[in-house]
């Protein structure tokens, strides 16, 4: 499975492929760990970390 990033800062689109530890799951799960492995634990909850990691996540089991 590939994982798309897409940066709007410079308009650019990189495929990626999905790191081996996620690759047992799937919908809220796996995007759930992305993030989790993004955004530092201490971070401002408002600031510019959390609002460059959070995006619209979609996977085969994640449709919504």
């Amino acid at each position: 499975m590939n994982v798309l990033r897409v940066n709007l800062g410079n308009k650019r689109i990189t495929k990626e492929s999905l790191p081996e530890k996620y690759e047992m799951l799937g919908g809220r799960g796996l995007t759930s760990m992305m993030i989790n492995g993004q955004v530092p634990p201490d971070c401002d909850p408002l600031g510019p970390v959390v609002r460059n990691a959070l995006g619209q996540y979609r996977t085969p089991l994640n449709r919504g």
